[in-house]
């Protein structure tokens, strides 16, 4: 296919003086221990020519996945590496080895409420060549087909993957290993890291997929994998190995050298024995005989090294090597920034659209709390009573319309962070691309639930009745709605779990709601907290809300509840027109005879609504730009 004569580029892999520590563990103020630093990889060496594979063994914690993670330049965030990576000769830096490498890790991600077909579309959108022509299109879904067929997926193709609470069961676990392995074989990339490829496998499913990696390095790919003790047929079919132990190198070269290599150390491979079981159990530390077969194992590691490290390897091994300087590296990313915001806004809509049951609880919820108000406040009077419940209900509105969606968000960064960091670094999309169309997708339902509340509330506790004023306060609710949903996605930004984000969130919601106006009069905050008010979205909200209300009531019945030897001079010369009962209240009594004065007493009303839509909109895009910046160095910081 065309796709193959456009992106391959054969490629031959070396590494040398490789050697990788843990970072140490500083103490915590004297009370924690630290932790000191380990070697885990020590001083390793290989080279592997285009057109063959290599099978990376060992017993558990030899450092087999650890290399192959500095092979391909992830998930090292925690670890000091030093050493050198070439392809083709060259030094290879992190774009170069994502544009020229696919990596099958061990553990399956994938998004649940995704087909198997419609998963390999997205891979295709984003990994294959970014023309949009009608033949490249084309290519890409007979692409997709011929992968489902060479893995046997074509009976699962149309299944949602599944696996959650909402999704149900989905496609077994051997399904899910085929479907990781036909994501990055779908762009027949040049070199294939794998590793484990065969866990979750039964016997044939293993040697059928070993066997189609075999294929795609006799056509000229370089693979690469970590391999558990295969079944020997399996392990016939690698043309070269390196056996690790103890993060070192026990033996590199071809596959039918090494039992020539361990008979000439005396350990000789019984006949009708795995070889792959052979060697594995030759260099592992068996409990209770540690120091013995430590000692057996830097024996064979010391052979080895006094050995040329490459002088079993073939001749073409040093041979083949071609330059790459016509190959442009510039970018990790296959495709264009806007196939990517494409391919993900499509993934966010299909996504949305399988998940009706979230959008249904979200808008029952709003019902709900829209019918507790709109019954306890059910026609509020305009009296003085009725100003204070007023705006209770206003502040309530805001209130529970951030709330409910910013912890309706809480939980998205953290719980789609493994899938967003494996999918960033395999180099198929931006960051800003996840995260504007992660932003984009959510945004309908959260300008409909204000609308949705805010019609339901707004006749019914009896607010001001021109419809401009009820639409006002759905632009508001709207806004506040946006902006509470900005702080979700910056709470979930920042955290490592929904717990610990479930945990932050409400402790930082409690000053805000405090500052917003209605719980504490403005006048009695305290002048070093007053700056804090503007960091808070319910004042500005709460302040349009107030000025939408109260600007065009030119009236409020007032009526003085009764109290004993209270004479009508007690009153405050300012009041007039009041009705009173015997016995009226002591001097300090007054009450409003307008909106104006409800506004006053609250001190709000007066900032001007285009300094409170700039507060909102401010805080709006600090928050987002925020949690982006936050997202971008979570995604720095994994490699």
């Amino acid at each position: 296919m065309s796709f193959s004569s456009k992106s391959f580029v054969s490629a031959s892999l070396g590494w040398y003086n490789i050697n990788v520590s843990s970072k140490a563990e500083k103490t915590f103020f004297g009370m924690k221990p630290g932790r000191p630093a380990t070697q885990i990889i020590k001083n390793v060496s290989g080279e592997v020519p285009s057109g063959s594979s290599l099978a990376i063994m060992g017993s558990s914690g030899a450092g087999k996945t650890t290399l192959l993670n500095v092979l391909t330049a992830r998930n090292l965030s925690n670890f000091a590496v030093d050493g050198t990576v070439k392809i083709n000769g060259q030094v290879a830096d992190v774009n170069k080895i994502t544009a020229m490498s696919a990596y099958v890790q061990q553990q399956d991600l994938f998004i649940a409420t995704l087909t198997v077909r419609e998963h390999l579309t997205f891979q295709a959108l984003v990994r294959m060549d970014p023309t949009t022509s009608d033949v490249e299109k084309v290519q890409r879904v007979q692409r997709v087909n011929e992968v489902m067929k060479e893995l046997s997926l074509e009976k699962c193709a149309d299944n949602l993957v599944g696996g959650t609470l909402a999704t149900g069961k989905g496609i077994s676990g051997g399904e899910l290993k085929r479907l990781a392995f036909a994501c990055e074989i779908l762009t027949k990339p040049s070199i294939l890291f794998c590793d484990e490829p065969t866990s979750g496998l039964d016997s044939f499913m293993a040697a059928t997929l070993v066997g189609f990696l075999d294929r795609m390095a006799t056509a000229g790919r370089t693979i690469i994998c970590t391999i558990h003790q295969p079944a020997s047929n399996v392990f016939s079919l690698f043309q070269n190995l390196l056996l690790m132990a103890d993060g070192r190198v026990a033996y590199m070269g071809p596959t039918k050298a090494a039992p020539a290599f361990f008979a000439s150390l005396k350990m000789e491979c019984p006949p009708n024995y795995n070889p792959a079981e052979f060697y594995v159990k030759q260099l592992a530390v068996m409990p209770g005989k540690e120091v013995s077969c430590r000692k057996k194992l830097n024996a064979v590691c010391d052979h080895f090294a006094s050995k040329t490290v490459m002088k079993d390897l073939p001749e073409k091994a040093t041979t083949t090597f071609v330059s790459c300087e016509s190959v442009v590296f510039n970018s990790p990313y296959k495709t264009s920034c806007f196939v990517q915001y494409q391919a993900l806004a499509w993934r966010s809509y299909v996504c949305t659209m399988r998940e009706p049951l979230l959008t249904y609880i979200r808008g029952g919820q709003a019902l709900i709390t829209a019918c507790i108000l709109a019954l306890f406040f059910f026609h509020s009077k305009y009296d003085q009573r009725g100003s204070f419940n007023t705006n209770g209900a206003l502040y309530l509105y805001l209130v529970n319309i951030s709330l409910n969606n910013a912890f309706c968000v809480v939980n998205v960064f953290c719980s789609e962070m493994p899938i967003f960091l494996r999918e960033h670094n395999s180099g198929m999309y931006r960051v800003d691309a996840y995260f504007v169309m992660r932003n984009v997708a959510e945004t309908p339902i959260f300008i409909f639930i204000p609308v949705f509340y805010g019609l339901i509330i707004y006749y019914l506790i009896g607010l001001n009745p021109p419809f401009d004023a009820c639409l006002y306060l759905i632009v508001v609710g709207i806004a506040i709605s946006l902006v509470g949903v900005s702080y979700g996605y910056f709470i979930s930004a920042v955290c490592n779990n929904t717990d610990l984000a479930l945990a932050v969130g409400p402790p930082i919601f409690i000053p805000l709601q405090l500052l917003g106006g209605y719980y504490l009069n403005n006048k009695t905050i305290p002048k070093s907290l007053s700056w804090a008010q503007f960091l808070s979205w319910f004042y500005f909200g709460f302040d349009l809300l107030v000025n939408n209300q109260w600007t065009n009531v030119d009236m409020l019945d007032c009526v003085l509840p009764s109290m004993p030897n209270v004479t009508f001079s007690t009153l405050p010369p300012s009041v007039s027109n009041v009705t009173l009962p015997p016995n009226p209240s002591p001097a300090s009594l007054s009450c409003f005879h307008n909106g104006e004065d409800v506004m006053q007493f609250l001190d709000m009303g007066h900032k001007g609504e285009v300094g409170d839509f700039f507060g909102l909109f401010f805080l709006f895009l600090v928050l987002r730009v925020v949690a982006y910046l936050a997202l971008y160095l979570r995604a720095i910081f994994s490699r």
